[in-house]
């Protein structure tokens, strides 16, 4: 394969550092605010930078866990528009999006900005391959159709069946296969065209009807607000010392450090000392009688008149205790090797696999060499002055010692003056040493900061929380009363004031465009914040019970399948508590038990971390899987078949239909298909309740922002949504006229 040009990638799993939204754009370039606002315009990503507390230096943490799957995806997007490249992967950007504003995207970036590049966009959206100069219709990793569109409605009958099957299957019956060709240019002009004549471009759209195409982004985010890093000036506390090695060693281990350290100091000068006596009695037997004259000691009288063999004696016996006292070699193997080992050595190899620094992080090290450079230069200014005063030391020393030599021992004198030499240097390193701890236990005070911030719960604060009856949620009632959410005392409100009445069994639809507040909703549901108000679930306010009370009997399928590193049966039933007859039911209810009977291990095969060893499609069926187990009342959908094909959102709406029929669901979607067959849809815009009602009444009233949603759609999907919400609409009708029927007939 042969690539002529530059080339940019956007993953259908959006790549976000952890920085401000302007350097995930920029990736290392340097700023052009004129090319920077155009990819910003081109991705809608201007409004919601005037919503960001911060604009595009919000900063938007790990994984970009600040930002929606939506905003993530257009932050990628951004990216690429902003490298100006000429050839454009494109893996479904337009799945995590709503309507209006894939809809925007398509023609702002795709047929407006990049008109003039080339295209290959892989995508689910049928109702934007008239645009395309060429398609190819892949299936199971092989090409089945490739031309134009209206080439392949008349002549493809793959790529006929397929579109068909997008446009209206959504009801257990699938399309029929026919080979009307009348059939099938009538399906395509009830297709509105996006595209004009242009054909100046080529745009390739990549179509695949398999499963493998699923990417779903976690729903549990929390939000950062930009602020600066809390600084303090002063000196350290000494009470942080205390904590230091009370977290290391504790008392005992601190106090046993600081003799085995005293217990070393006194060997090596008990050595040093012997040597010096040792070498003091060598020169007496040498016949020194000046200085056997000038000492009163009996010790050296008795050395000056040993015999030869006395004196043997003793010198051997001197020289081998002092050989057993010089523990150097030890202490050695104990600390230089030993960190050699553990830190030297793990260094060098890092080092030998350290890349090329980017622009980024020149820019980082240059502004960290700045105070460092000034550090060492104050280090070293002190460093000489340090000198200076040992030196006098050694002077003083030096002088006394010639004054008063007649009254001193010699050997005494000696190691005086070796000790005093060394100190010249050991004074500065002590001193450098301690201004290297002292900056090094900043690091202990920051972190001593993170361990003491408040808990999400306090442990004294479960004693006066109620304690729900075993099977509560029995029914999965919520009621939102005057419910307001931020993520911190310091940000705005996300949520301002709901009033919601959700019933028990009830399917709710919860749509709106790009952070409107979809997700702080499901988030206030868990309690990940500050909250305003009240959510009772079933009568019983949420926040009178412990939040592992309130999280555990709740269930949520995230748009980031969670897999552990661990067996597929403890990734289905983390905690042990059902049988494996239970786990293989739960998997042929949403139709992966011929998947998982076919692995090798079956319930026992180990699923790799975050589950690459699955296609996406399958992780989303295990968590699916997982939450049927559970069978709590309540069950919140994070836009669970955003990235998902239109087959693979059939097969999880028919088991959500089926299995969670008599259960509370919350769905959060941006596909308007996924929810037209809920019971109610509620609508939001800027944390507000816009709509909250059936999604045909909803429809019939064209002042709705509902209805403003479903007109930003193809004509052939405003009438389908039409159809399935008129349906939906008639047959909850009917039930509840045999409901109120059975209760009419129950009274007589």
């Amino acid at each position: 394969m042969t690539i002529d040009g530059t080339c940019s990638y956007v993953p259908q799993q959006p790549w976000i550092f952890s920085s401000s939204i302007r350097e995930n754009i920029l990736f290392g370039l340097p700023y052009e605010a004129v090319r920077f606002s155009e990819a910003v315009r081109a991705s809608a990503l201007d409004t919601d930078l005037e919503i960001l507390p911060h604009g595009e230096w919000t900063l938007v943490g790990d994984n970009g866990v600040a930002l929606s799957g939506g905003q993530k995806a257009r932050v990628n997007l951004a990216r690429a528009l902003y490298r100006n490249s000429d050839i454009y992967l494109l893996d479904d950007p337009l799945a995590a999006v709503d309507t209006k504003v894939g809809k925007y995207i398509f023609q702002k970036c795709i047929r407006n900005t990049l008109k003039s590049k080339i295209v290959i966009l892989v995508t689910h959206h049928v109702h934007f391959l008239q645009s395309a100069t060429k398609i190819l219709y892949v299936d199971h990793g092989k090409i089945v159709a490739e031309g134009k569109y209206h080439e392949l409605i008349d002549k493809n009958e793959f790529f006929t069946n397929f579109v068909t099957e997008v446009q209206h299957q959504k009801s257990v019956e699938t399309v029929s296969e026919s080979n009307d060709k009348l059939k099938y240019r009538q399906l395509s002009s009830q297709l509105d065209s996006v595209a004009d004549d242009e054909h100046d471009n080529t745009k390739v759209a990549l179509l695949s009807s398999n499963y493998e195409n699923l990417w779903i982004a976690d729903t549990m985010k929390t939000h950062e607000i930009q602020e600066d890093e809390a600084k303090v000036i002063g000196g350290l506390n000494s009470k942080l010392f205390v904590k230091y090695f009370q977290a290391g060693t504790g008392y005992l281990g601190m106090i046993g450090l600081l003799c085995l350290f005293t217990l070393t100091i006194v060997l090596l000068l008990l050595s040093d000392w012997w040597l010096a006596r040792w070498g003091k009695e060598q020169g007496i037997r040498k016949g020194l009688n000046e200085e056997i004259s000038n000492c009163s000691s009996k010790v050296d009288q008795l050395i000056s008149n040993m015999s030869t063999v006395e004196w043997n004696h003793r010198r051997n016996n001197n020289f081998y205790v002092y050989l057993t006292l010089n523990v150097g070699r030890i202490i050695n193997r104990f600390s230089k090797d030993t960190e050699n080992m553990d830190e030297q050595l793990p260094m060098k190899l890092f080092n030998l696999f350290d890349t090329q620094c980017t622009k980024q992080f020149e820019n980082y090290l240059n502004q960290h060499t700045k105070p460092y450079w000034l550090l060492m230069t104050v280090d070293r200014w002190s460093g000489i002055r340090y000198d200076w005063m040992s030196a006098a030391f050694v002077t003083f020393l030096v002088v006394t010692s010639l004054i008063f030599h007649k009254s001193l021992q010699s050997a005494k004198i000696t190691v005086a003056l070796v000790y005093s030499l060394t100190l010249i240097g050991q004074f500065q390193w002590m001193i450098r040493l301690g201004v290297e701890v002292m900056l090094q236990m900043i690091s202990v005070e920051r972190i001593s900061e993170y361990c003491h911030l408040p808990l999400e719960e306090e442990p004294n604060q479960k004693r006066h929380l109620e304690k729900p009856k075993p099977h509560w949620p029995h029914s999965g009632e919520i009621s939102f009363q005057n419910l307001s959410f931020r993520y911190s005392e310091q940000s705005s409100w996300i949520l301002d004031k709901i009033n919601i009445q959700i019933k028990p069994s009830e399917k709710v639809g919860i749509v709106g465009r790009t952070g409107a507040g979809k997700s702080s909703i499901i988030q206030a549901l868990f309690r990940t914040a500050e909250l305003d108000g009240k959510i009772l679930i079933d009568g019983i306010d949420t926040q009178t019970i412990s939040l592992y009370d309130l999280r555990r009997r709740l269930s949520i399928i995230p748009q980031d399948p969670v897999l552990f590193d661990d067996t597929l049966r403890k990734n289905v039933d983390p905690f042990g508590e059902f049988s494996d007859v239970e786990i293989w039911n739960a998997l042929e209810e949403v139709q992966l038990k011929l998947s998982v009977s076919s692995l090798p291990n079956g319930l026992q095969q180990q699923v790799t971390e975050g589950g690459s060893n699955f296609s996406v499609g399958e992780r989303q069926l295990i968590c699916l899987a997982r939450a049927l187990l559970r069978k709590n009342k309540i069950l919140v959908i994070d836009e669970a078949t955003a990235n998902v094909d239109m087959r693979t959102d059939y097969l999880i709406q028919q088991a959500l239909r089926k299995k969670f029929k008599n259960y509370t669901v919350l769905t959060i979607a941006h596909r308007l298909r996924t929810v037209i067959d809920n019971d109610r849809i509620l609508v939001l815009s800027n944390g507000q309740v816009i709509d909250f009602d059936h999604p045909y009444i909803l429809l019939s009233n064209s002042n709705s922002y509902f209805y403003e949603m479903v007109q930003q759609t193809q004509k052939s999907e405003i009438h389908h949504l039409m159809k399935q919400a008129k349906k939906y609409y008639k047959k909850k009708d009917v039930q509840q006229q045999e409901q109120q029927q059975l209760v009419f007939e129950s009274t007589l």
